[in-house]
């Protein structure tokens, strides 16, 4: 049978029609209608949720940067762990062979190295001079209505209880505590007060790069922030107190129940290689044309940046609205 053409809809509605007609669907994973799920089952079509990927590019989405890696999940999504999604079924089942294990420790270096994140590469400054003598604990906060902690949160939901959560466990550690930009800077829910977060932080560091903080802590906590993640990545302790994708495998510690789906312990390379290499799709800057994760790397430490920055929101976003069907189609 002839393949049909990717198609963009401008509505719900025609979304679920076009579930419903047994046609494979495509959606956003924060813009999933409510009855879509329904109305694939009802056609036999296939729902697949796409979500940024985790070396995504120079700048932030918010900020209309195009997304140079994917994720196209047809299982679930990774931040959702009420349910099994293709990372964790990846992590689960995979047979990692030593080259891959070797591939993901080559690549996990260059990552620290080059203090490349989701949205950022290269670091800024160094953190200040905290006492000698003391631990060195960063609690990472998140916007407290996020899907990753509606849906793979635990007990602790709010900045300061997790705040309250890591002082306990470290009484005499010197604790930074990072706000969430957007908590800070759009006004999202999860703000904690000054006075509040100094009776457990011994300093707020709202404005300190993550690859930063990172390279400073010793330790880190967090709900289920991708943080915690780019922290195994530099082989820090990392106390979580949600559940998410990268807790359960033995690497963290985990202050939750985890599924019972996460049934094995892996080394931190194997979490690394389906996290990185299997999961997501990766496209070159350049080229634009299917890419690995290397070579998104290769660009990123040549020092590519995303063109569109340093021009207006306005015009950043009808540029990448003109774009969007093209690169998808080489995304698939």
């Amino acid at each position: 049978m002839a393949e049909r053409p990717v198609e963009a809809v401008e509505t719900a509605r025609e979304l679920i029609l076009a579930a419903a007609d047994g046609r494979d669907v495509m959606v956003w994973s924060s813009r999933e209608p409510a009855d879509l799920a329904e109305a694939v089952a009802f056609g036999g079509g296939r729902l697949i949720r796409i979500e940024d990927g985790f070396i995504r590019s120079p700048g932030l989405g918010a900020h209309f940067s195009p997304a140079y890696s994917l994720i196209f999940d047809d299982a679930g999504i990774y931040y959702d762990a009420t349910g099994p999604s293709g990372l964790e079924t990846l992590l689960a089942k995979t047979d990692f062979s030593q080259d891959l294990l070797a591939r993901a420790a080559a690549l996990r270096a260059r990552l620290a190295r080059g203090a490349i994140s989701k949205y950022a590469v290269g670091r800024a400054g160094a953190a200040p001079e905290t006492p000698a003598g003391r631990a060195h604990v960063l609690v990472v906060g998140q916007v407290e209505d996020d899907a990753s902690i509606r849906f793979g949160g635990a007990d602790i939901r709010a900045n300061l209880e997790l705040l309250e959560a890591a002082r306990a466990l470290h009484p005499n550690a010197w604790i930074a505590y990072k706000p969430h930009p957007d908590v800070r800077l759009a006004g999202r829910p999860g703000h904690v007060p000054a006075q509040a977060a100094l009776k457990h932080a011994d300093a707020i560091w709202s404005d300190m790069p993550i690859a930063t903080a990172l390279d400073w802590a010793e330790s880190v906590h967090t709900i289920s922030s991708l943080a915690g993640f780019e922290a195994l990545l530099r082989e820090r302790d990392v106390h979580i107190h949600g559940r998410p994708f990268y807790g359960g495998w033995g690497l963290t510690q985990d202050h939750a129940e985890m599924p019972a789906r996460r049934g094995r312990n892996l080394p931190l390379d194997a979490l690394v290689a389906a996290t990185l290499i299997l999961y997501p799709r990766y496209l070159d800057p350049v080229t634009r044309t299917p890419a690995t994760a290397e070579d998104l790397v290769d660009r990123f430490e040549a020092g590519w940046t995303d063109p569109l920055i340093g021009r207006p929101l306005w015009h950043r976003a009808a540029s990448l609205a003109k774009r969007r069907l093209g690169p998808l189609r080489r995304w698939l």
